[in-house]
């Protein structure tokens, strides 16, 4: 015995090394599997048990305890309890944890029918005053029952309470226990278990109780369960039973599980099948079944992933399902539906405590063979296969002499109640349903390559209307690997944080994201969004396709096909919706008609908190703080022949109040590629590397926390058509004075390129500036205005600029074509600050076929438009809803002495002009040469200050210049310079004429 004992040591040293080897490190375990072994060569001081023994007896090898429950009270954490062949008459209480019961054999033989046990060879617990063989109690950890059979008890064989985790039932023979009414079956674990491995074991003849079952596992969520190569034969209920709760990580697999009796039901059943623990596969079982079902699936939430190592994964695969017997009439009648796998909607309870999926997801069924599953009684059928549910797979079965093959069906609404108790009236008749299940609908249910023979009929559907969505139409949620039929189902049951992946197909549905979730299409290209229901004008819905009512909200990778004839926007904003991303999506503008769901101010893309407008269903934050992020999104519009039938967007990205992130998009609509305006967000908004088609960008009206803007590397490149009176880049009323950066991007293809009104602190640098003319040949690239072309007027701010090493292009053919120009066109109080126009190494490139370079406007006093919305000749942008002003002098003089401009057939610096060269360029400069009452551009500064590098318009301004010092040299340029007072010289300096040319002087003249 001694011998045949010790040979099981070392399996059961693995056993324990494998169960803690997720928690220790390599090092750690090598000596661990040390001390086993040498613990193995010493017996570790194992506990004894023989009937020949005494329980006063200290438990060892030559002095072992005559009791079982003896040698438990007795050993110690981590010992074995090895136990002689015999028959213990007992009931066994473990109460410890750590403990292994090493019996000396039960008869078992894995999946086939066990031998009869007998005292001379096997241990055997039986009988005793109690009514439980072995049970457990409390909650224990790491206890191994192997080798026993356990005969006779009026409850379970072996029972467990909950929270009873890393169990381990080896080769124990299970028979004729719960002879009571109230057994359970003839292994019964309470719930809330993880790691359950119940392998090699005949459990057999476990009733009459109407409620015993084979091996049941109930309550709670159970994990790692492990039920493989066992022989079951069920006499009540059922074979293999998880029920009552959740599970994850389950195997069942290898078992022969045969009904012997009338009370025989189903072979297994699992309830609430879901991922976390890993995959869960049923396979290989063999089943033969008297009367209903062979394989059960109860609110499945699996992934639909044919993936037998995947996560959430439920594969039901190559099983042998067969039913005998006559259920027409005698002990076996039987008049309900039958079906050898079933998966299905049932087991609710009240308020769904368990968290069972509403709709059944995700479950592949492939390479079983079914047969046998015929019901004469009309009441009920006989089915192969039903699935109700979200993305089932039925592949590959060979399924024969049903009355249904494989049935798909939805909408039995037989007691449905939406996350809550009512199990559907499994015995009502006149239906095509199978009556067990109540699913409300289904979608993604697949059926193919199938091998039928024999069966009434082969396929059917059984769909109440507008139940089953489609073959391909599911949603993933790849966090929690289940499947929803919509968007807004999968949104409902998802938890903040989850990733939800529409499948390959085109959802109809306007979806509302009231959590923290990324809507991942993965493929654009194929996961469409669109709807096509009733034109949304007014009311409490909103009328785009996404509703976002949350923050760290992501949308990505999706074609948004948004269809102005019946609703507004792709994504709408309610509520605080900071770090929103939109990624990578396809928004495209469609009409279906001629007429619009919403005006036109209102036909945004991508609409966030937009001020001042009443959007049905919609309420804004008050002034949020955070950033939206918009990468990687192409933004188009649909052309029509006919211009009444174009679909375009207002504006791709309006934003209010956040900050925004834009990088790497394409965009084209109609008055706005990018609108963000109000920020009340600390730090930047930032634009970047995007392809602008359409009416460009717009800041406007920050508030004290925002910390400024960064625009760079964009193209501008305006691809709509004709000339709308807006400028493609505006900056309007910097009032918190926050800096502005514009650089390095690209404006081209619309006469107007960019306008700056009533703005200061703004930097525009290394930029290339590309007009069209329009159609009276007119352009002009940057326009400077004290007047905000908007609907209200505003404060007047210190208009400025910092203007640098830009390139400003010209079109041949142009008629009073402006390259830079300033207006006061709003004279009620204007300010004039800083201008920089060229800086050295930095200079600005003007180039041909610019008819002023440097425009000073001289319209005075005139209204920007009169009573009836007319604009002032020549400035067509100050009519419709523009507020009107009174136009005034631009009195500021402008410095451009740092510039190069295309004089006398090419591009010369300023410095290096000759006097008819400057000529030249003063007739390209319209300034106080031209009118008296407006400022003047100085572009030539004769007077240099030769030891700070300063230039100067007159020889009294060098010298009293800050910067000028005692030894300084100030040159005087060749010229007549007309003096209106005596130079005062007050400093020690060197005044020296043309460079001392003492050929050509300058000559002064005194008034």
């Amino acid at each position: 015995m001694k011998k045949t004992l010790h040979k099981a040591l070392p399996m059961l040293f693995v056993s324990l090394l494998f169960a803690v080897q997720s928690a220790f490190t390599k090092q750690m375990r090598l000596v661990l599997l040390a001390v086993l072994l040498l613990c193995s060569s010493a017996s570790m001081a194992q506990i004894y048990v023989s009937p020949s023994g005494d329980d006063t007896n200290n438990g060892t090898s030559g002095n072992p305890k005559k009791t079982i429950q003896a040698g438990v009270d007795a050993a110690a954490s981590g010992q074995t309890v090895f136990i002689d062949p015999g028959n213990y008459a007992e009931n066994v209480t473990i109460a410890k944890d750590n403990i292994t019961l090493q019996g000396a054999g039960s008869g078992a033989k894995g999946n086939l029918e066990p031998d009869v046990p007998i005292a001379a060879s096997h241990t055997i617990i039986s009988g005793g005053v109690g009514s439980r063989g072995i049970q457990l109690s409390g909650a224990r950890t790491n206890v191994a029952i192997l080798g026993i059979a356990i005969l006779g008890h009026s409850m379970e064989g072996f029972f467990a309470p909950a929270n009873s985790s890393n169990l381990i039932l080896q080769d124990l023979q299970v028979n004729g226990n719960c002879t009571g009414a109230t057994g359970r079956g003839g292994i019964f674990v309470s719930g809330n278990v993880t790691n359950v491995a119940i392998t090699g074991c005949a459990v057999q003849n476990n009733g009459p109780g109407a409620s015993a079952r084979g091996i049941a596992i109930w309550d709670n969520y159970k994990a790692g369960v492990t039920i493989a190569n066992n022989y079951v034969l069920f006499t009540a209920c059922c074979g293999i039973d998880l029920n009552d709760g959740t599970s994850s990580g389950v195997n069942i697999s290898n078992n022969t599980l045969i009904a012997a009796s009338i009370g025989s039901d189903s072979a297994i059943g699992v309830l609430g099948m879901k991922g976390g623990a890993g995959p869960n596969i049923i396979a290989n079982n063999n089943i033969t079944i008297a009367k209903r079902y062979g394989i059960e699936i109860k609110n499945p939430a699996g992934s639909g992933i044919d993936d037998e190592a995947a996560d959430g994964s439920i594969i039901v695969k190559d099983n042998v399902i067969t039913r005998v017997d006559d259920i027409t009439s005698g002990p076996l009648l039987e008049r309900r539906d039958i079906a050898g796998i079933a998966i299905f909607r049932r087991s609710f309870t009240s308020g769904n405590p368990a968290g069972y999926i509403d709709v059944p997801s995700g479950v592949v069924v492939k390479g079983n063979t079914i047969s046998g599953f015929e019901q004469p009684d009309a009441i009920g059928e006989g089915y192969g296969v039903v699935a109700e549910g979200v993305r089932m797979t039925i592949k590959n079965n060979t399924i024969s002499n049903c009355d249904v093959g494989v049935q798909r069906q939805a909408g039995n609404s037989s007691n449905y109640m939406k996350n809550n108790n009512g199990d559907a009236d499994q015995v009502a008749s006149g239906s095509n349903y199978f009556n067990r299940g109540n699913s409300p609908f289904s979608s993604a249910i697949i059926v193919e390559n199938n091998t039928f023979s024999t069966n009434t009929v082969d396929t059917r559907d059984e769909f109440a209307a507008n139940t089953y969505f489609n073959d391909a139409q599911y949603v993933f949620n790849s966090t929690n690997n289940t499947n929803y039929a919509t968007l807004n189902l999968a949104v409902e049951y998802a938890s903040a944080g989850n990733t939800l992946q529409p499948s390959a197909h085109t959802f109809d549905e306007l979806v509302v994201v009231d959590k923290s979730l990324t809507i991942d299409g993965v493929d654009k290209a194929t996961r469409i969004i669109k709807y096509t229901g009733v034109a949304i004008s007014s009311g409490s819905v909103t009328p785009a396709l996404f509703k976002v009512a949350a923050p760290n909200v992501a949308i990505k990778n999706l074609t948004m096909d948004v269809d102005l004839t019946k609703i507004w926007s792709a994504i709408i904003s309610h509520g605080d919706v900071a770090g929103l991303s939109i990624i990578g999506n396809n928004i495209l503008a469609t009409r279906s008609a001629v007429s619009s769901a919403a005006g036109y101010t209102d036909r945004n893309a991508v609409g966030i908190n937009i001020s001042g407008r009443t959007i049905p269903g919609v309420a804004n934050a008050s002034n949020p703080s955070g950033l939206i992020t918009f990468q990687d999104n192409t933004v188009l519009y649909t052309p029509d022949p006919t211009p009444a039938n174009v679909a375009a967007f207002r504006a791709a990205l309006a934003v209010d109040n956040y900050n925004v992130l834009v990088e790497n998009n394409i965009t084209a609509a109609i008055n706005h590629d990018v609108t963000n305006r109000f920020q009340t967000t600390a730090g930047q908004s930032m634009l970047r590397n995007n392809t602008f088609n359409g009416g460009g960008i717009e800041f406007s009206e920050p508030n004290a926390s925002f910390t400024g803007a960064l625009i760079e590397d964009n193209n501008f490149n305006y691809l709509l058509g004709g000339f709308p009176t807006f400028a493609l880049v505006r900056f309007k009323n910097n009032n918190a004075n926050k800096p502005f950066v514009f650089k390095n991007n690209q404006v081209q293809n619309h006469y107007w390129l960019m306008s700056l009104e009533n703005f200061q602190n703004i930097d525009v640098e290394g930029n290339t500036f590309s007009p069209v003319k329009n159609a009276s040949d007119y352009f002009q690239i940057l326009s400077i205005n004290t007047k905000t072309i908007a609907s209200s007027s505003n404060t007047k701010l210190p208009n400025s600029a910092n203007i640098v090493g830009n390139t400003f292009n010209g079109v041949a053919g142009s008629v009073n074509a402006k390259g830079i120009a300033f207006y006061n066109h709003d004279n009620a109080s204007p300010q004039f600050g800083a201008f920089t126009i060229g800086a050295v190494a930095k200079p600005n490139l003007f180039n041909d076929n610019i008819n002023q370079y440097l425009y000073i406007d001289n319209n005075n006093g005139n209204l920007t438009k009169d009573g009836s919305n007319v604009a002032l000749a020549g400035y067509p942008e100050y009519g419709s809803s523009i507020s009107a002003t009174t136009t005034g002098y631009w009195i500021t003089d402008i410095r451009a002495d740092q510039n190069s401009f295309y004089i006398d057939g090419q591009l010369r610096a300023v410095a290096s002009l000759s006097q008819a060269q400057r000529t030249l360029l003063d007739a390209k400069i319209f300034d106080k040469l031209d009118d008296a009452n407006i400022g003047k551009v100085n572009y030539y500064f004769p007077i240099k200050n030769l030891t700070s590098g300063e230039g100067f318009a007159t020889i009294q301004a060098a010298i009293d210049d800050a910067d000028t010092q005692n030894g300084d040299v100030i040159n005087v340029d060749e010229g007549t310079y007309t003096l209106t007072d005596a130079v005062k010289i007050t400093k020690g300096i060197t005044l020296q004429g043309n460079n001392n040319n003492l050929v050509v002087k300058p000559i002064l003249n005194g008034t």
